[in-house]
């Protein structure tokens, strides 16, 4: 009875592990104060909208990368163009998306190109295993998208990049 009663538990655990790595938790989409977000304009205006998806290795490196995600998402507000973004990850951290929207693509290539990002993605990049990036118009009206159809987005739409194939952002 007793083998019973600890393969059950066992059982209870791993059944409890593999359902919380499938969890996932994502923030509100947040409008810039400076471009006055969504209600200063027509929801009829065309934004950029960015898409990254990230699947991470189980290494030293997730913590890295997370910290420079984290540190990207405080100062995206200071870039010019910057319209609203929200942030995506498992519960473990071992995927991470981005959802950013721009006014046009030039701001989207100027905060590519800004330090911040720029040092984000040197340092975090041995945490990717394959990562995925998509850029889209659609109108303000259509933000945010949701999180499922801007993944199918991401992985349909978006270029892959792999430690094989890396961004030439990774190498600049």
């Amino acid at each position: 009875m007793q083998l019973i009663k600890n393969l059950l538990r066992i059982i209870s655990i791993l059944a409890i592990a593999v359902l919380l790595s499938a969890c996932e938790f994502s923030t509100p989409f947040r409008y810039s104060e400076s471009s006055g977000g969504v209600k200063a304009a027509s929801p009829d205006d065309p934004v950029i909208l960015a898409i990254t998806y990230s699947v991470l290795k189980d290494n030293e490196y997730r913590d890295t990368f997370w910290e420079h995600t984290f540190k990207v998402q405080r100062d995206i507000e200071n870039n010019p163009g910057f319209v609203g973004a929200s942030l995506r990850r498992s519960l473990l951290g071992a995927e991470g998306w981005t959802m950013t929207a721009w006014e046009n693509h030039q701001s989207l290539n100027a905060f590519v190109r800004s330090d911040v990002h720029i040092e984000a993605m040197k340092v975090g990049w041995p945490a990717v295993d394959e990562g995925y990036f998509a850029r889209i118009e659609i109108t303000r009206g259509e933000l945010p998208l949701s999180w499922d159809v801007a993944h199918e987005i991401a992985v349909n739409e978006g270029e892959l990049y792999t430690q094989e194939y890396p961004s030439r952002h990774v190498s600049e």
